[in-house]
């Protein structure tokens, strides 16, 4: 029986994001499709690498995986509900958050909870560097107080040169991802380890199943038709 995977299982593995992106990443993203549309995935990348760029791999947000995550997004979104009317649309059709919508505010919600968070434990980093320069400056600060304080900046020093150490490792371990899940999604056929094109009636197959994919996914989700071919697309 063979091991290769089915043509389902290789859509599945096409359309599942490479990289797990940050809360920020994601508010950048579902900002960008709401001011560009899920039809302009160009725009919507070149917005992401200005924002967010710095420290990622060059294709951390490539058209094809701002689509991914986008795709991964609208997945997890919420049955549509009716928004609270103002009383100056009371008399007019009751609106309906869309997925979008749906998106935007629920990740705006939680950066907010995020950057509160930053927030204060900058603030109680801040109070400490003062409080040790105060100290320092006072006069009154003994050998063993200041053994601590270079000790503490050594431990932070390493800590830094530690995390750079996993960063490149951390790379490392994305590329071989990344080539392994190439290799999945293009299996090599028996019979013929040289050709990467599998016999006319298995493509046949193919195109079918992926028709009948795409008309699901797109029943269920309502994902644009733009969206669904650049996820299949190779």
């Amino acid at each position: 029986m063979s091991n290769l995977p089915s043509i389902q299982e290789r859509l599945q593995l096409k359309r599942v994001p490479l990289d797990k992106w940050s809360v920020k990443e994601k508010l950048c993203l579902a900002s960008a499709v709401a001011c560009s549309g899920d039809q302009n995935w160009m725009s919507v990348s070149r917005a992401l690498k200005m924002l967010c760029g710095a420290n990622r791999p060059g294709d951390w947000f490539s058209q094809k995986s701002c689509a991914a995550q986008y795709g991964k997004l609208l997945e997890n979104v919420e049955t549509p509900k009716r928004k609270k009317r103002t009383n100056s649309e009371r008399d007019g059709v009751a609106s309906v958050e869309t997925p979008g919508e749906n998106i935007l505010r629920k990740l705006t919600q939680e950066r907010i909870i995020e950057l509160k968070k930053i927030i204060q434990e900058e603030a109680q980093q801040y109070t400490k560097v003062k409080e040790d320069i105060i100290l320092i400056q006072s006069g009154v600060t003994d050998e063993k107080k200041l053994r601590e304080m270079w000790k503490q900046i050594e431990l932070e020093k390493a800590q830094k040169e530690k995390e750079q150490l996993l960063h490149a490792q951390w790379l490392k371990e994305r590329e071989e991802k990344k080539l392994e899940l190439e290799r999945q999604w293009r299996p090599a056929y028996p019979g013929s380890p040289n050709s990467t094109k599998p016999p006319v009636q298995v493509t046949t197959v193919k195109v079918k199943e992926d028709t009948d994919e795409d008309s699901q996914s797109s029943s269920k989700s309502g994902t644009s038709p733009l969206l669904t071919s650049l996820l299949k697309s190779p």
